[in-house]
């Protein structure tokens, strides 16, 4: 347990009032991180996606009437991983180095175990040396490591080398079109949900995930105020137009790359991947490549450039190796912990406050 005798005279922490409190945390969240600013719509966002089937508590770090602080904790899993809970967490940077980091996990970690919680599992840039040291400090171990890589895309970038393979495609019948065209298919989300959760089964990310409902990811993925339907494609093999009745429910969505833009000016990439049927073709640099040429053109006007951020697993060597030549640059790893919890919770903590 961190040591709590150090936090500042007056902290409490306390739910959310919503949506009162919605314009501070943004404020407290872009403080504790400058680089990863985060909007009022983000953290709407962040309150109306979350999956009713899990269990959940957030907290606000106050200070004299100030939000200088939020975390949350959240159920990976609601049956087979029921006992797993994933902690976040910002402290405004004016606060950071002086206990209330440690307080606040300290907060969290009480509230996972009233919610049945029996280990718990962080994400830490390793380009933040307080959040490692407050991990290591706390009994976390390190379990898993991500890897950023990232590129600019400039107006003048030229990606008329990967026409031969865009042709090659096209003569084999795959077509590209980005989730925005595909708005008039009254199936396409169904489909992108089936198709992202075979994808995602593939995927070397050193856990086990849990599938959320259709309605629960599409607000999640294809609803949030991040997401780019026009800078986000999808390969289809039309000869599966008609495939529904048989297998995977994807029809003839058979692979997709996805953008999502950042407060920052940045945009990540979501999943990118085909199905096992299709790969070895090329589709997915092909999905990637379409992806980068709209958010060239979409730059193109104002002449700036936009950075493309993605991030990968050790094991994923045929994805690592498609970024680099793709021009993809490593940076900043990302790394997971997890601690055990012990049974005892905190007795201060009310178990009928949580879930706000």
């Amino acid at each position: 347990m961190p040591d709590l005798h150090s936090v500042p005279a007056g902290l409490t922490f306390r739910p959310p009032r919503l949506p009162d409190d919605l314009a501070g945390m943004a404020a407290a969240m872009t403080a504790a991180a400058p680089r990863f600013p985060v909007t009022l719509e983000l953290v709407m966002d962040w309150h109306r996606t979350n999956d009713p089937a899990l269990q959940l508590a957030v907290r606000v770090a106050e200070l004299e009437g100030e939000v200088i602080g939020v975390g949350r904790t959240v159920q990976q899993g609601a049956t087979e991983q029921r006992e797993l809970y994933w902690i976040n967490m910002w402290v405004a940077e004016p606060w950071q180095r002086r206990g209330v980091g440690r307080a606040l996990l300290a907060e969290l970690e009480g509230a996972a175990r009233w919610l049945g919680g029996r280990r718990v599992r962080v994400q830490v840039r390793q380009d933040v040396p307080g959040a490692l040291a407050l991990a290591d400090a706390g009994g976390y171990r390190r379990t898993w490591t991500r890897y950023e890589s990232a590129l600019k895309v400039t107006p003048e970038l030229d990606f008329s080398g990967f026409d031969p393979l865009l042709g090659r495609l096209k003569a084999e019948g795959i077509v590209l079109r980005s989730v925005a065209e595909l708005a008039d298919d009254p199936e396409r989300n169904r489909r992108l949900w089936d198709l992202d959760w075979q994808l995602l089964a593939d995927v070397p990310l050193g856990m086990t995930l849990t599938r959320h409902p259709l309605d629960v990811w599409v607000r999640q993925d294809i609803e949030n105020s991040s997401f780019c339907p026009e800078l986000s494609f999808v390969a289809l093999d039309p000869a599966l137009q008609n495939s529904d009745s048989d297998g995977p429910l994807t029809g003839p969505y058979v692979g997709m790359s996805s953008l999502n833009v950042q407060p920052g000016g940045f945009y990540t990439i979501g999943m990118t991947g085909t199905l096992p049927a299709y790969r070895g073709r090329g589709i997915a640099k092909a999905l990637k490549v379409r992806a980068m040429r709209a958010l060239q053109e979409h730059t193109r006007q104002s002449g700036a450039s936009a950075t493309i951020r993605t991030f990968n697993d050790p094991p994923n060597v045929a994805m690592l190796g498609m970024n680099a030549a793709l021009g993809f640059v490593r940076g900043p790893d990302i790394y997971r912990y997890e601690r055990d919890l012990d049974l005892n919770p905190a007795p201060d903590l009310d178990p009928a406050q949580e879930n706000a």
